[in-house]
């Protein structure tokens, strides 16, 4: 995995980056998913909270649709509040087109357009510390044009082929496909262990991305231009209840392992767990 530790570069030209968090207040599969409490947050906030103790983020903003939501956001504190429009709102609308009104409007109230924009999505909450620096300083360093983060599938992936078809349509058809229907991105099936960078495909995750701002107003897209991976571990990306469980778990475990006088120190000072009787 690549590092999550932000690079210093010595003596380079400080840059403007927003960050922005899209919070709509719509979910049909999870009602109410961006204010569910997770680990004693809303689930707004973790993404809130990455954004402020970035080192290298200037001003974080939430987008939203929802009153109640910027509400809660305004009580997190540090972050500015852009009411959404309704067209924006929508099942159909695309983060990319929320990201750009997000950098119009915050380039009207400061008067200077951004550099650099990351979007961080609420509903990726666990992220490693350091990883929204890390992820700045990457693509400051590679001179790409856009970034994101993903995390490598170690195992052979299939998917159907182009050419599928079926030949019932012909006098005496047998009705089965009439080229391989499967096809694999490495037919030679090697251990995990084994597998090629080459050969390894990456999922994205969803949890940082960062991009040129020039790049994304003049394509209206977040992932243009040259795009550069940032690996990392896999990580919950929350659409039902069952990844809410998994989030909840990672992130007290992180609490736990982060506090003064953790539950494992505590049973290394009591001599261990008992003996089974």
């Amino acid at each position: 995995m690549d590092s999550p530790m932000g690079t210093a570069f010595a003596g380079r030209h400080p840059m403007n980056v927003l960050a922005i968090v899209p919070a709509r207040g719509g979910s049909k599969g999870l009602p109410g998913k961006n204010l569910r409490k997770l680990a004693g947050r809303p689930l707004l906030e973790w993404s809130i909270v990455a954004a402020t103790q970035s080192a290298r983020v200037s001003t974080v903003a939430v987008s939203s649709d929802s009153d109640e939501i910027l509400a809660v956001a305004a009580a997190c504190g540090g972050a500015e509040l852009i009411k959404r429009p309704a067209d924006l709102a929508t099942d159909t609308a695309s983060t990319d087109a929320v990201m750009v009104h997000a950098v119009d409007v915050m380039t009207e109230r400061d008067g200077a357009r951004p550099d650099l924009v990351v979007l961080l999505q609420p509903t990726v909450p666990v992220r490693s510390p350091g990883l929204v620096d890390a992820c700045i300083d990457r693509l400051e360093a590679t001179g790409a044009d856009s970034l994101l983060t993903g995390y490598p599938l170690h195992f052979v992936w299939w998917k159907e082929s182009e050419g599928y078809g079926y030949d019932e349509g012909r006098a005496g058809g047998t009705g089965r496909p009439s080229v391989p229907a499967w096809r694999s991105q490495c037919p030679r099936r090697p251990r995990r262990q084994d597998l090629t960078a080459r050969e390894v495909m990456f999922a994205e995750d969803g949890s940082v991305y960062v991009t040129r701002a020039d790049v994304l107003m003049a394509t209206g897209r977040r992932l243009a231009g040259r795009v550069e991976l940032f690996k990392t571990e896999r990580t919950p990306d929350i659409d039902g209840p069952e990844d809410f469980v998994q989030a909840d778990a990672l992130l007290l475990y992180r609490q736990i392992m982060a506090a003064p006088v953790s539950w494992q120190r505590q049973l290394e000072a009591a001599g261990g767990l008992p003996d089974p009787v």
